[in-house]
């Protein structure tokens, strides 16, 4: 990097001290400024930082003196349009959690506002930076891509969280289901999602829930659960008679079972972490002058699917998209 790329942070929660935390370990990247509404919240902040509440402040700074080059936004979803919209109407470049809302409709005006714009927006679908799950999707491209695909069967689950404003479905299914989309290349033809179970838990809702979504003859399955007592998730992908999966909790982050074998092949890959090489990509793109907007032609998709679901849910049939 040709220098410091010195970034915002909107948010200091749990996201919000990650972020920060693998701020301070990366060499090119600094965070120069933090917004959070909970002074407490930010005592993770580095020396020389900027501390306030009002993550307007962080936009102000960019525009009026340019001690930002772009900012990222840790924020519960429903709040995050709003911050992330004005960000792109001031031209500073935003890197977003997912999902990216909590409706099709905004994260559709967010969209088309950061294409008017121009502006350079990434979302940290964190799963899709990989290397274990980027090596699958190369063993697919080598096959003929989604053309080849068969069958997809994913699953996620971990104790917790649990809260009472976001269910499973929208906390954990942003992941899974943009994984699939990426596969696919496409949206669905269909959706479902049942909930298996749901019960109280302490600071919110344990739920199981069942996805399915429909591309033409290619079906994809995917299991999601906030109470099991060990954290794990798997994507796997059959295309043709070849077997790949992705885990992203094992040492072993790959395996493959081809055609002419009966069991799968395990092998481990590079370390390095997704979120490293999310915010390195952010950061070259801000250095490069990034127009693009991919991630968040994805993130909309992925809202949108996660909303058919949601239909889907109360309807108790499949909902065409």
């Amino acid at each position: 990097m040709d220098r410091v790329v010195r970034l915002g942070l909107v948010g200091g929660g749990r996201w919000g001290r990650i972020y920060a935390k693998t701020l301070s370990r990366m060499e090119g990247v600094e965070l120069a400024a933090l917004s959070s509404r909970n002074p407490e919240n930010r005592d993770f902040a580095p020396a020389g930082c900027l501390s306030t509440s009002n993550w307007r402040d962080l936009i102000e700074m960019a525009a009026t003196d340019g001690r930002l080059d772009g900012l990222i936004v840790a924020v519960p979803p429903a709040a995050q349009v709003e911050i992330a919209e004005a960000a792109v109407e001031a031209g500073l470049p935003t890197l977003l959690e997912k999902p990216v809302a909590m409706d099709t409709a905004s994260a559709r005006r967010l969209l088309q506002l950061a294409v008017s714009r121009k502006s350079f927006v990434m979302v940290d679908h964190t799963q899709l930076f990989n290397p274990a799950f980027r090596h699958l999707r190369d063993c697919l491209a080598a096959l003929g891509g989604a053309s080849a695909v068969k069958q997809i069967n994913a699953s996620a689950g971990n104790w917790g969280p649990f809260r009472s404003n976001i269910p499973v479905l929208w906390d954990w299914g942003a992941h899974e289901i943009a994984m699939t989309l990426d596969i696919m290349g496409r949206m669905p033809s269909a959706a479902n999602a049942t909930i298996l179970e749901r019960r109280d838990e302490e600071g919110g809702i344990g739920e199981r829930v069942e996805i399915q979504l429909q591309f033409d003859t290619v079906s994809a399955v995917i299991c999601l659960n906030n109470m099991s007592q060990d954290k794990f998730r798997l994507f796997e992908v059959q295309a043709g008679d070849n077997h790949f999966r992705y885990d992203g909790v094992g040492e072993q982050n790959f395996a493959a079972k081809p055609a002419s074998a009966g069991n799968w092949e395990y092998i481990k890959l590079e370390d390095s972490l997704p979120l490293d090489i999310v915010i390195k990509n952010f950061a070259k793109g801000i250095q490069a002058g990034s127009s693009g907007h991919e991630g968040l032609c994805l993130g909309a998709d992925v809202v949108a699917v996660l909303e058919s679901c949601q239909a889907a849910q109360k309807s108790k049939q499949p909902v065409s998209i």
